[in-house]
């Protein structure tokens, strides 16, 4: 491939990207609205997976291991045992300024992303360390906020796995940190990336 064609396709994946996070935030907004649709908010997800594996199919060209089109891409674990395929899952990162967590679906063959804004990221976890000193519910953090239960409980998934919160008991949670500053948002986001 000769230099013009590597930066096009280059440019081709960061569209790509960019359109996949749009399709999830139009995903998300489906179910936000009070009359939700589940219908419609399926219906982005699978276009926004879609675009994820023509964006991989791309990358996989760009750096020369390309595959023949009629092989597309697959979100598949390789075959490991179930067990310590479960023990890589969540996974957390950061990508283009958002948090994305990685689950393992219920088959244990494929998996999922959820993102969360860097914005409500940033208010959340500022809502959880006001309850420093005291224990708390997913419930107490979610009539803080006007944002989506599933993106709070992401958060305290990955506040758990930083080992940040402690669960004593289910449903339960309490900081770990001795002061609530320890509990910044960027000093939990500097950790993820």
């Amino acid at each position: 491939m000769n230099k013009e064609s590597m930066r096009k396709l280059a440019e081709a994946v960061e569209y790509l990207d960019l359109a996949r996070l749009a399709l999830f935030e139009c995903s998300g907004l489906f179910m936000e609205d009070d009359d939700y649709d589940l219908d419609g908010s399926k219906k982005m997800f699978r276009f926004a997976s879609e675009v994820e594996l023509i964006k991989r199919s791309l990358t996989l060209a760009q750096n020369g291991r390309g595959k023949d089109e009629s092989e597309p891409v697959r979100s598949r674990v390789t075959s490991e045992s179930t067990a310590k395929r479960r023990s890589r899952y969540p996974m957390f990162e950061v990508r283009n300024d958002q948090l994305v967590k990685i689950g393992l679906r219920r088959n244990r063959k494929e998996i999922y992303e959820h993102l969360v804004s860097r914005f409500e990221f940033d208010e959340i976890v500022r809502h959880i360390q006001g309850l420093h000193g005291s224990e708390f519910t997913a419930d107490e953090v979610l009539r803080l906020t006007d944002i989506p239960s599933y993106k709070t409980y992401l958060i305290l998934s990955l506040l758990s796995d930083k080992g940040f919160v402690v669960s004593p008991k289910r449903g339960a949670y309490f900081l770990q940190t001795e002061t609530p500053d320890e509990l910044h948002p960027d000093r939990v986001w500097d950790q993820v990336q």
